[in-house]
Formats: C-alpha cells, sequence, structure tokens
C-alpha cells in the first residue's frame, strides 16, 4: 500500500513538474513586438494557476493571469521603447517556466493578400540578375509566415511556418514574400530599429475569402455561402459535411457534369477555344461549373513507352488532367503551374490524347498565365507547344443553381471569410502599426462587388485590431493581358479603379504597378519596385520621412469643344512625344484613341478627329495598356476615368 502511495504521489509531482504555459504559435522566441504598445498575450497552463509575466526590459512583473478550469488565461503587457533583444518569461509555478528569447521591440506590418504578395525568390518573385540574398543578413529584420488554412469559423490560433518568428538571413528571405522581406528591410534601414513582418497570403485567392461574415452580409453577391455558413452554426466539420452530403446528392452532375465521357477519346465535333484564354472572354460570360478541355500530341515511334513531361499551364480553378484516359494530376489554385510527369507506358506512338477536366466556382474560369508554360517535353528532349486552340466542351452550367455552385467551393481557399477566420482574425492579439495588400486578380469582372468589399474589408480589419486610422498601403493591379489602347470594356481596368474606389477612406494609400506588368506574366517579376513605392509610402505617410509616393494626379477635366484639357497636380514628364493611351468618346458612348499633346508642364489637351464633341475621356483603361506618361518624379500617371469618379 505504501508503495502504491509513494507512487500515486510521484506521478503526481511528476505532473506538476512539466506543467507548462502554452501560448499560439504565432508568439515565439525572436519576434518582433510593436513598440510602446499593449499586447495581448493568450494561452493555457495548470488550471487555476497564477501566470505572471516578467521581461528583461523591466525589473518587475508585467502582468499576472488566473487561468481558468479550462487552463485558459490572457494577459496584457505594455511593450518597451524600440531596442532588445529581450526574453519574457511565462511562469505558472510549475517549475518549468515558458521562455521566449532574442525578442525585439520595433515596428511590425501585416503583409497579405494572392500570389503577387506570396511569391519568394525561389519561385521568381524578384527580377532575373538580382543577388538579395548578399543582404539578406539582418538581425534586426524578422520575419514571420502564416501557414495556409481555411476556417468557417474565427480562430484563435494558427499554424506557422519555419517554426514560428525567424531571423532574416538568406536561407529564410528565400522561402518568405520577396514583397513583405523588401518592404520590412527599407523601413528598418530607414528607420534604424527592429521590423517585424508577417506573410499571411495564399496565390489564387478573391478578397472576400479575407473578409469577415459580418461584412459581406450587407454586400450582394454573398447571401448563399453565408446562409450555407449560417445552418451548419459556423462549425467546420458540419460545413464540411453539408458540402459532401450536396455532393453526393448531386451524384455524376458534379463528378461528370451528368455526361459520361472517356477521357482517352478525343472529340473532334467538341467547338474550339483558345488556350490560354478565360472561358468568359470566348461565349461563356458567366460560367461556373465543369467543363472539359483537349488537345493531341504526336509521339514519334521510337520515343514511345519512354517517360515524358507535361505542363498544362494555369487553370482557373481547378483541374484535373489525363493522359491517353489516365489522370496523371490534378491541382487546386490558379496560379499554380500544372507540370506533371507521365508514364512511359501511357506513350504511345502517334497521337496522344490529353484531356483536362476544368472547375471554376466564381469569378474567371478557363486558362490564364503565360503562353510559354502550355507544353509537352517528349522523352527524346522535343518541346512541343500547347497553347492556341484546344477542344471544349460544357458538362455542367451551376451558374443557375447558386447552392450547388457554392458547394463547389466549400473546402477551397475561395469561400468567404474562410481565410481570415483562419490567417487574420488570431493576429489580431499582436499589436501592429499597419497593413500592406497586394490582391485582386481573382475578382477581376466583379468590380461593383470588390469595391464595397475591399473598403469594408479595411475597415473589419481595422475594428478588428482597434484602430480606425490604421494604415492601409497597397498595390493597384499591374498590366496583364494583349496589349491594347481602345479597351472600354476591360475588366482589369475596372478592377483598378473599385481598388483606387477604397482611397476614400481615410489613411489609406495606393501605389500603382500597371507599369510595372507583363503581357503574358500574372507575376511580374520586379518586385523590387513595387516594395520600393509601399515602403516610400510608409515611410512618408506614417513615419513622416518625406518620399515621392504619387505620380501626377488629374485634379480638372475640362471639355470643350473638340478638345479634353486636363490639368494636373504634378509637372509631367513624357517618355515619347506620342503620349498613348488616352480614349475618348461622344455621347454615344463609342470609345476611339485620343492624341494627346502637352500643354505647358502639368496640362494636356487630348482630342482626336473621330469625336467631334468628347464628353468622356479614360486613360490607361485596357488589361494591358501602354504606359509612358510619367511625372517628373519617375512615377507614373495613374489610370483614371472621366466617368467613373476619376482617382482620389
Amino acid at each position: 500500500m505504501k508503495k502504491a502511495i509513494f507512487t500515486t504521489l510521484a506521478l503526481m509531482a511528476a505532473t506538476v513538474a512539466t506543467a507548462t504555459v502554452t501560448l499560439p504559435r504565432f508568439i515565439t522566441s525572436n519576434m518582433v513586438v510593436q513598440r510602446n504598445a499593449m499586447l495581448t498575450v493568450p494561452g493555457k497552463a495548470a488550471p487555476g494557476s497564477t501566470v505572471k509575466v516578467t521581461a528583461t526590459w523591466t525589473n518587475g512583473v508585467l502582468g499576472t493571469a488566473r487561468t481558468g478550469a479550462d487552463g485558459r488565461f490572457t494577459v496584457k503587457v505594455a511593450t518597451p521603447e524600440a531596442g532588445g533583444p529581450y526574453t519574457m518569461t511565462f511562469d505558472d509555478g510549475s517549475g518549468n517556466p515558458l521562455r521566449l528569447v532574442n525578442i525585439l521591440s520595433g515596428e511590425v506590418w501585416v503583409c497579405s493578400g494572392q500570389s503577387n504578395m506570396e511569391m519568394n525568390v525561389n519561385i521568381g518573385g524578384l527580377m532575373a540578375g538580382a543577388d538579395e540574398s548578399v543582404l539578406a543578413v539582418d538581425p534586426d529584420l524578422r520575419m514571420l509566415q502564416v501557414k495556409k488554412a481555411v476556417a468557417y469559423s474565427e480562430k484563435d490560433d494558427c499554424e506557422v511556418n519555419m517554426g514560428g518568428w525567424v531571423v532574416c538571413d538568406p536561407d529564410n528571405m528565400s522561402k518568405f514574400s520577396s514583397i513583405a522581406y523588401l518592404f520590412g528591410r527599407n523601413l528598418q534601414k530607414s528607420l534604424g530599429v527592429p521590423v517585424g513582418v508577417i506573410e499571411t497570403c495564399w496565390g489564387g485567392t478573391v478578397g472576400e475569402a479575407w473578409t469577415p461574415y459580418e461584412t459581406l452580409r450587407g454586400i450582394d453577391g454573398f447571401q448563399t455561402q453565408i446562409a450555407i455558413a449560417e445552418k451548419c452554426e459556423f462549425n467546420d466539420e458540419k460545413v464540411k459535411n453539408y458540402s459532401a452530403d450536396l455532393m453526393a446528392k448531386c451524384g455524376s452532375t458534379i463528378a461528370d457534369g451528368g455526361k459520361p465521357f472517356d477521357p482517352a477519346k478525343f472529340n473532334t465535333s467538341w467547338e474550339k477555344m483558345p488556350v490560354p484564354a478565360y472561358w468568359e472572354e470566348h461565349g461563356y460570360p458567366a460560367l461556373d461549373g465543369i467543363a472539359w478541355y483537349q488537345t493531341e500530341i504526336d509521339v514519334p515511334k521510337d520515343q514511345a513507352g519512354k517517360p515524358m513531361t507535361l505542363s498544362v499551364g494555369y487553370f482557373d480553378d481547378e483541374e484535373s488532367t489525363y493522359f491517353n484516359g489516365t489522370l496523371i494530376g490534378s491541382t487546386v489554385g490558379h496560379n499554380m503551374q500544372r507540370v506533371y510527369s507521365v508514364d512511359g507506358s501511357l506513350v504511345k506512338a502517334g497521337k496522344n490524347v490529353i484531356s483536362v477536366r476544368a472547375r471554376d466556382y466564381g469569378g474567371p474560369g478557363g486558362t490564364t498565365g503565360n503562353p510559354d508554360d502550355y507544353y509537352a517535353l517528349l522523352p527524346g528532349g522535343t518541346r512541343v507547344d500547347l497553347k492556341g486552340e484546344w477542344r471544349f466542351h460544357v458538362l455542367a452550367d451551376l451558374t443557375a443553381s447558386p447552392e450547388l455552385a457554392t458547394s463547389l467551393s466549400i473546402g477551397s481557399n475561395n469561400f468567404p471569410a474562410c481565410l481570415y477566420n483562419a490567417m487574420i482574425h488570431p493576429l489580431h492579439v499582436l499589436p501592429i502599426q499597419g497593413a500592406i495588400w497586394y490582391q485582386g486578380e481573382s475578382n477581376v469582372g466583379r468590380p461593383q462587388q470588390y469595391s464595397d468589399m475591399f473598403k469594408g474589408m479595411i475597415e473589419s480589419w481595422r475594428e478588428r485590431w482597434s484602430r480606425k486610422d490604421m494604415p492601409f498601403y497597397f498595390v493597384q493591379l499591374a498590366a496583364f493581358g494583349v496589349p491594347s489602347v481602345e479597351q472600354p470594356e476591360s475588366g482589369w481596368a475596372h478592377l483598378r479603379q473599385a481598388q483606387a474606389n477604397a482611397l476614400e477612406l481615410p489613411n489609406t494609400g495606393m501605389i500603382t504597378a500597371v507599369d510595372l506588368g507583363h503581357p503574358t506574366d500574372i507575376h511580374p517579376k520586379n518586385k523590387q519596385e513595387v516594395a520600393r513605392r509601399l515602403s516610400t509610402m510608409a515611410l512618408d505617410r506614417t513615419y513622416g520621412i518625406k518620399g515621392e509616393t504619387d505620380g501626377p494626379r488629374p485634379v480638372s477635366t475640362k471639355f470643350d469643344g473638340h478638345n479634353v484639357v486636363i490639368r494636373f497636380d504634378k509637372p509631367l514628364a513624357p517618355r515619347s512625344c506620342a503620349i498613348q493611351g488616352f480614349i475618348v468618346a461622344g455621347k454615344d458612348g463609342r470609345f476611339v484613341q485620343g492624341q494627346a499633346r502637352l500643354r505647358g508642364d502639368d496640362t494636356l489637351v487630348v482630342s482626336t478627329p473621330e469625336v467631334k464633341t468628347p464628353a468622356v475621356v479614360r486613360y490607361l483603361w485596357a488589361d494591358y495598356p501602354y504606359v509612358n506618361l510619367f511625372g517628373e518624379n519617375g512615377l507614373p500617371v495613374l489610370p483614371f476615368a472621366s466617368d467613373k469618379g476619376g482617382i482620389r
């Protein structure tokens, strides 16, 4: 009996001795805390214990908290002036306190958005020839990378990559957002204080995925998704089970479009569809659902039976690729290049059939990206170009059934609020200075909805961080697509204007990348200039370190007979005598290219013989406009339209 009692007491003592404080995974050693702020630290410890928090930036106890029956506690601690390194200790009396070391106090920024924010150096996030690694040893720059996740209810914690906060070095930098790293480095060098940057982004995602439910309720177009989430009580498992049940009920309508199909058979009767191209631009302006793409390649007899490589480029949103009827791969996310290995047993001499089952659940659908990324690499090393005309057939148009179409997005990274819940909301306990944002490509085609949503998203983030004036700086979309001047219905131009509408909110700022784009690459490589413009804006507007943040902006537009006279707020410096990018229309709304000439150093006169009495003028109103009008400060004139409110 004594032995049993002793054993029990020993086990109890061991349990007490090993009881430790646990914190959210984004509060770790090496972190940067926002200087002169109040840091909220939630955590867990032994139930009923008292957690004491101390730090080497002060002599006494910073704060204490009593845990509840579930072991949870929350403690608020004041952060110091810029400096460090410091150690924080969380002691629940277990004899095994938690210590966070190498903490710095300085400036903290959240960096969010989709693929152009996410792209790191390893996957081509910088211009060719740029060796940033030699500059990446910076102990005063710290980085936190939030792991990709979705959730249908607001989470208190999130997973992180690289074990939490890391010190900037060449290896860590190479895995991190190029823009976020460069932005943080520029701030750190200019301010002379530690800087922490938090990367929380996901390529190919829509803005509503980063916006909380309560904001989306009042915006048309999200009612079906929110109703599903409400029906499932915003419970992750219930939402997933609901989706699975719905998919099962739909049966072959979802799985095969209701029509049996052999992906090994090439269908010459199907219509033709250019690749790459969104199907909205080629006869299907409102299609959300499932479609098949097909093409054929010839394989020489001496290369049959040998493995090969197939790249089917970029499909929006998801695809499954078949080679001669056999599934060789599937990918989710329109920004992901599909490169698959084809087993030699599938490769035959002569015609080989490539079939792709594409699934789109909102926004643009079909193919996108660089045409050169559509190719087959034959066993002998011959490269076969796959861009051009493919065969195309719609299997399931779910546009008329919002619930069915919505079911496709459940479990994806584009369901409303799912990324906000998982990747933004947990971070609100960390005080930050501000946020930078680069997103919008995935919302092209829905400008009015984006305008309302984006403004609501900014305000909701500010509310969550309890800072109504929190700086929020963002990137206007780069040029992308077929170069053009006369494109009055340009989806990218309308989305750029929707982005600019957010400047109605105080303490927001927009830098443009319209002059930095590439016609066939949705991921332009000059991230250095994007980061430079963002950091210059932050230094100027947040920290008072003056810099050039804006190109010339129109301050007045006068329609004077045959002419449109536009005056700007800064001197103009065209980069060629022939100033391009202007289109004008009369009251009939028919746009034609206008000729612009400089009057003085801040005024342009635009006219064309084809429009006797201009009523509307637009500038850079195209997916990929020609940009040669800059200011003397080297920054481009931003796109604007006199009938869309211009820019603010």
